[in-house]
């Protein structure tokens, strides 16, 4: 099992994506994985759940949430989510999660351009308000991470997908993205974001801003020949 939340939350098995339906379930499992062969108590989950007050059914929803996560990755032994007070720990290897595959020093360049085209293989799969609904959930925990490109990553994803469903809100995450790019210096995500505000804008007839858009992502990618 490979799972993966440097951008929106994904579970793969071998060359397989495995589906994990329900916002709340999307929240409860980013957050054990955000805190890998760590114990993660209930109050903390419900914190990362909710967007307001946790309602008083929570720890039973979590549960219900977990039970079904188990279920849902073959995890009936327990093995991979297990119940330690006073909340849950996910168990996994290095290999199994790429924010420690990253952390153990995988090359920041190489690493980020793997996550644009992972990004972009997610836009041509479509499906877009899963996309929107599986960003959105990871955000907020994107954001408690503390990495800025893990953030930047989200908000590319779920700004190509609102792209796609031609949301208001698309150019606001994809301008966001470019920035918080431009803050860690990453050249891929840089050129991604500014790539996709320019086709948006190229299809709303902005063709002036359209074009500024891609000569700076043209400028950027000469950073590579240097």
């Amino acid at each position: 099992m490979d799972f993966r939340v440097l951008g929106a939350l994904e579970v793969w098995r071998g060359t397989e994506r495995v589906p994990v339906p329900g916002a709340r379930r999307q929240r409860v499992l980013a957050a054990l994985l955000l805190a890998p062969n760590a114990v993660v108590p209930l109050s903390r989950l419900a914190e990362m759940t909710w967007d307001d007050e946790p309602p008083a059914s929570a720890v039973k929803q979590l549960r219900n949430s977990v039970s079904a996560l188990r279920e849902r990755l073959g995890d009936s032994a327990q093995r991979l989510i297990l119940t330690e007070e006073p909340g849950y720990r996910i168990r996994v290897a290095e290999q199994d999660l790429d924010s420690l595959r990253f952390a153990a020093g995988v090359a920041l360049d190489r690493y980020a351009l793997h996550l644009v085209d992972a990004l972009g293989f997610l836009v041509l799969m479509g499906g877009w308000e899963e996309r929107v609904d599986t960003a959105t959930a990871g955000l907020r925990a994107a954001r408690r991470s503390g990495l800025t490109e893990h953030e930047a990553n989200v908000l590319l994803a779920r700004g190509e997908a609102l792209v796609q469903m031609r949301h208001p809100d698309a150019e606001p995450d994809l301008t966001r993205a470019s920035t918080l790019a431009e803050e860690i210096g990453n050249l891929h995500l840089q050129i991604a974001a500014r790539t996709e505000l320019g086709q948006l804008l190229r299809r709303q007839t902005r063709f002036a801003e359209a074009l500024g858009d891609f000569d700076e992502a043209r400028v950027l990618s000469r950073g590579f020949d240097t």
